[in-house]
């Protein structure tokens, strides 16, 4: 009995520490939304928007959702195997960023962004992508401190430099300083996985790359690719219905909600998703129905509590935020932040069924659910914009998409879930 709640209290304290030091992250990122909105002009923090989702969307391409593949065949595997899946998806990886090139060429070209920044879009995309991908390998290797180590150097060390460097030179209050901070930081975050995942066993030379292995990956990764390609649209075409609503200002007030609204969603993977969907994956692997019934009914009522009250929470704090920013556009939509907070609830809540079917292999139900949200968000923004609501077309268009993604998740969850059982059980049985 003393042994049990010994371990009880480990992994609470485990999961304490973890969720503090992701607070403390996106604290940092907070800091930088505020930084931003405080010494640059809006319609910097606007392009800083801009930039930032097209680096997000940039990440999906960059890895075609390969992780969803990988990680699952990470928690099974012994340590070689591990070595093997990493030097895979390195090379994998490697590939797809020369393709990248010609893409972002692209996206320059059409001037959604300014030729100034391409070199540092370049380097920012790989050295973000691969650090993200090595705080994904972590935390599935049941490793939540260190990732959230990496998540921290990644996202948030260098941002504290940013205060005392924007006051002491003023000449350093500029978008450029912040990039170049952004990218010291990644590369700084990737140097540091790479010590840990050497020191843990980890050789990418005693092993060949497999491309039977990485050819299967591909096939299964291919329907999260379109569905995180889905959600990814919806993410990244708000920014810029709303530029084109408006103009670069508003959407820094935008970037500046979204950033709030992001920081609700870290909290809740920090403290809840991180620790609960490994687990989840090893009960259907083990075809424990019921420890995999009892994971999402907590995974449900925790993650239900805790973001209902941390967005009311956000929402009631935001308001004298922005009253000691003295930018007064930025009080001008809180209509708009509070359906966009709305949305992100919706969303954040959508990802339990969403980690359930990740764990049942019922990867064609995500992929249908989120090509249902994004349709559902074209079709409601050009009713929206048909009935001339303006700004609030974007967030509400969001409610709708994730209402819908919330519902088809839930639905599909509830059959696979019998099915998978079901099959696997007459299997051993056969």
């Amino acid at each position: 009995m003393s042994e049990a709640n010994s371990a009880g209290r480990g992994a609470l304290l485990l999961r304490l520490s973890n969720t503090a030091l992701r607070f403390v992250t996106l604290a940092c990122r907070l800091l930088l939304i505020l930084m931003l909105a405080r010494f640059l002009p809006p319609a910097d923090v606007g392009l800083f928007g801009l930039f930032f989702i097209s680096v997000n969307f940039g990440l999906t391409l960059a890895g075609l959702n390969f992780h969803s593949y990988s990680n699952r065949e990470m928690v099974s595997a012994d340590q070689p195997g591990r070595s093997q899946i990493l030097v895979n998806q390195l090379s994998l990886y490697l590939f797809f960023y020369i393709l990248m090139l010609p893409l972002s060429v692209v996206v320059f070209t059409a001037g959604l962004l300014p030729w100034n920044l391409f070199g540092l879009f370049l380097a920012i995309l790989v050295i973000e992508h691969l650090t993200y991908e090595g705080y994904r390998l972590l935390v599935v290797l049941g490793r939540p401190i260190t990732a959230g180590l990496v998540a921290f150097i990644r996202s948030a060390s260098w941002v504290l430099v940013i205060p005392p460097l924007f006051l002491w030179r003023e000449e350093a209050q500029s978008l450029h300083t912040v990039l170049v901070l952004w990218l010291v930081g990644g590369v700084s975050s990737l140097v540091f996985t790479g010590a840990i995942l050497h020191r843990a066993g980890y050789s990418v030379l005693r092993a060949s790359i497999d491309t039977g292995w990485i050819v299967r990956g591909l096939q299964v990764a291919f329907p999260f690719f379109v569905g995180t390609l889905a959600i990814r649209g919806i993410f990244t075409v708000d920014r810029f219905f709303i530029e084109a609503m408006a103009d670069l200002a508003v959407v820094g007030v935008y970037t500046f909600y979204a950033g709030m609204c992001v920081a609700l969603l870290g909290l809740i993977e920090a403290a809840i998703f991180n620790f609960t969907y490994p687990k989840l994956i090893r009960a259907a692997q083990a075809v424990d129905e019921t420890e995999f019934n009892a994971g999402l009914r907590r995974l449900a009522l925790h993650c239900s509590v805790a973001t209902s009250s941390l967005a009311v929470v956000i929402y009631l704090l935001s308001i004298p935020i922005l009253h000691l920013l003295d930018r007064p556009i930025y009080l001008e939509y809180l209509d708009v932040f509070a359906l966009l907070l709305g949305a992100y609830v919706l969303f954040i809540i959508g990802m339990v069924a969403h980690y359930g079917l990740y764990a049942l292999n019922a990867d064609g139900a995500i992929l249908r659910s989120r090509l249902i949200a994004l349709f559902g968000f074209l079709f409601s923004m050009l009713i929206f914009l048909a009935l001339k609501v303006g700004l609030l077309a974007v967030p509400t268009s969001m409610i709708v998409a994730f209402t819908l993604m919330l519902l088809c998740k839930a639905r599909y969850l509830s059959l696979k879930r019998k099915e998978f059982f079901v099959a696997k059980m007459k299997a051993s049985n056969t």
